[in-house]
């Protein structure tokens, strides 16, 4: 397991990446699970947050797939899509692509 040192002070403790990117992937599974405009838009807001990190690591297969998500989250707060399936499996790669 690698670990990422993301900040010292008390917002941004020191945690494995996987641990970093979990209320992420919680979020993201909830809002296309639920439907829940507000959830959506935590999720939207934790992707922001890591594409930044990503950046700084030049990581762009990652950041790209972040992209991703962030559109079917839009797709999802918009009520432009109901592909769960597509959405579940974009986190699976996110996953796989991202190393957490």
């Amino acid at each position: 397991m690698t670990t990422v040192i993301i900040g010292t002070s008390n917002f941004y403790p020191i945690m494995s990446q996987s641990e970093h990117y979990e209320p992420m992937m919680y979020l993201s599974k909830e809002c296309f699970a639920k439907r829940n405009k507000k959830v959506c838009k935590k999720a939207l807001n934790k992707i922001q947050l890591y594409k930044s990190l990503e950046n700084l690591k030049d990581n762009y297969s990652c950041q790209t797939r972040l992209l991703g998500l962030e559109a079917q989250l839009i797709m999802v707060i918009m009520k432009m899509t109901e592909e769960r399936g597509l959405s579940l499996g974009m986190l699976r790669d996110l996953q796989k692509n991202c190393s957490f």
